[in-house]
This record gives C-alpha cells, sequence and structure tokens, in this order.
C-alpha cells in the first residue's frame, strides 16, 4: 500500500467522495418526494372517494325520509 500520498490527491480524493456522497443524497431526496407525492395523492383520493359516499348515503337517506314526516325546520323568530 502507498501511504506517500500528496496533501493534493488526497484533497481530491476527499472532493470526489463528498460529490459522490451528495448524489446518492440527492437522489435519495427526489425519490422520497416522488413517494411522499403518490401517498398524498392516493390519501386524497381516498378522502375524496369517502365524503362521495357519505353525501350519497346522506342524500338517499334525505330522498327516504318523506316530506309530510318531517318537522317543520323553518326558524320562527
Amino acid at each position: 500500500m502507498n501511504w506517500n500520498v500528496s496533501l493534493k490527491e488526497l484533497e481530491a480524493e476527499a472532493t470526489r467522495a463528498a460529490i459522490h456522497i451528495a448524489m446518492l443524497e440527492a437522489i435519495g431526496a427526489i425519490v422520497f418526494f416522488v413517494v411522499l407525492y403518490f401517498v398524498i395523492k392516493a390519501a386524497v383520493r381516498d378522502g375524496i372517494n369517502e365524503a362521495n359516499r357519505t353525501s350519497r348515503k346522506a342524500q338517499a337517506i334525505a330522498k327516504s325520509a318523506a316530506a309530510a314526516d318531517l318537522p317543520d325546520m323553518r326558524a320562527e323568530r
């Protein structure tokens, strides 16, 4: 093993290693945010679908109840 390394070679090797680590971190961050985007997109879609399903149930209940059976809902002053 060659232990006789100049300072310039050591600096170049450290710079290469730092650039390599920075690129790996950037790729990791990009992958993380892409996955996060799809997770949030799916959660929002599921929330919207759940809200629509609940809304349809409320509409069905409202349609099934006859207007004559319901009490008068007007506010009296």
